[in-house]
């Protein structure tokens, strides 16, 4: 096997509960060994391109990747802005424009005459 890559069997009908047991404890955050949160992409992308495999195995490896693809966004994110906070810089873009102030009239508004003399 080589390495960063996991044993795929095309036999194998706990392919979709495996990949549902992965989306779940990978969302949780357990810990998994070593390289094989890189080997379940190239995993994923084997049951995709499985012809034998059915839409629901396919659909949940799709599921998969795009779960790993979003975690690893907000991971990066997270990191980003605390890089950024460590280092004084703003952790989000804000755009303040001047403030003016109205002067207040100490008088209360007149009422408007209604229309068509009413």
């Amino acid at each position: 096997m080589v390495e960063n890559q996991i044993a795929y069997d095309p036999e194998d009908r706990r392919v979709r509960e495996t990949m549902r047991l992965w989306e779940r404890a990978i969302a949780d955050g357990w810990e998994f060994p070593e390289g094989t949160l890189r080997a379940i992409p190239g995993f994923c992308v084997r049951v995709m391109q499985d012809p034998n495999r059915s839409d629901r195995d396919k659909l949940r490896a799709a599921e998969l990747l795009a779960s790993l693809k979003r975690d690893n966004l907000a991971t990066l994110i997270a990191y980003d802005k605390a890089v950024r906070l460590d280092s004084g810089e703003a952790t989000e873009r804000v755009e303040l424009a001047p403030i003016t102030l109205r002067p207040q009239t100490l008088e209360p508004p007149q009422p408007r005459p209604l229309k068509n003399g009413g």
